[in-house]
């Protein structure tokens, strides 16, 4: 490539260095100043976990993270004990790692800005896979009635969907999610015998979850200060993970598709134009054969 100043030298001119060329180069006079071009930008990180830990307050997420990773989140007995989130590793034997974030926990009217309700769901949105997290002794809802309710996870699961469909265009409720019964030891009797009422209410979860059209691949009791059932979950949460980003990729492939799709017809119509194709022979004078 000729340099910028060869078009001023007359053709016979073989030089390639303006310092070493006799002509004279008026062109390479300094340029007038061009005012800077300042930006205002602002950037929004879209992607913190591949899962988030989405429950009321004092649901045990923040037990469930500690225990599945090696993070330390904050644990206490007073709700709202995380204000933002906590990322940690899960680690599995073949060298896989997905990323948990136990995203601060969600109250009854966040979707309408309620507490710091719509920050939080902003942290949901961040996430590619859920895992809600439901209060099996008695939850949320329970609380509020100052009592323990066996229905109450049912509800709070309700609620925390309703919530996830309120926000934004509706389709965070349609993502890949696992929902996990915690604090499963607190539940009916000891052993063997309160087995029948921990299996009946975690039984009435799974039947909430499909009535309310959910994306779930299970639906878990573990205890995450007993340690029970997490080695199952993190399996579950795994699996749900690989089929989110699955998803991710079909969607992915198929807008390239439409994209290649519209740029080919695009073109093939502008060829179609170009050449005359499809149009009526025109006659100058009327006459067909000039």
């Amino acid at each position: 490539m000729w340099p910028p100043w060869a078009s001023l030298c007359p053709p016979t001119c073989t030089h390639t260095c303006p310092h070493t060329c006799s002509h004279i180069h008026t062109g390479l006079a300094a340029q007038p100043r061009r005012d800077p071009e300042h930006f205002h930008l602002e950037l929004e990180l879209k992607s913190i976990a591949d899962v988030g830990l989405v429950g009321f307050p004092n649901a045990g997420k923040s037990s469930l993270l500690g225990q599945l990773s090696k993070a330390r989140p904050t644990v206490d007995s007073y709700p709202f004990t995380t204000l933002s989130p906590t990322v940690g590793q899960v680690h599995y034997s073949d060298n896989k790692v997905i990323l948990l974030a136990d995203i601060p926990g969600l109250i009854e009217g966040a979707a309408v800005g309620r507490g710091r309700g719509v920050e939080f769901l902003r942290h949901v949105e961040r996430t590619s896979a859920l895992l809600y997290v439901l209060d099996l002794h008695g939850g949320e809802s329970a609380g509020a009635r100052g009592g323990r309710d066996e229905d109450a996870p049912v509800r709070d699961l309700e609620v925390l969907v309703k919530e996830l469909e309120g926000y934004g265009d509706g389709s965070l409720r349609e993502r890949e999610a696992v929902v996990c019964c915690n604090k499963l030891d607190l539940v009916g009797a000891l052993g063997a015998e309160g087995e029948d009422e921990r299996e009946e209410r975690i039984h009435k979860v799974s039947l909430a979850s499909v009535r309310l059209g959910l994306s779930v691949r299970s639906v878990r009791g573990v205890s995450a200060v007993a340690g029970i059932g997490l080695g199952d979950l993190a399996m579950d949460l795994r699996a749900s993970v690989e089929e989110s980003r699955e998803r991710k990729r079909v969607l992915m492939a198929a807008e390239d598709v439409r994209e290649k799709a519209a740029a080919a017809k695009e073109e093939a119509e502008g060829e179609k134009e170009w050449t005359g194709e499809g149009r009526k022979p025109f006659y100058f004078n009327n006459q067909k054969g000039y």
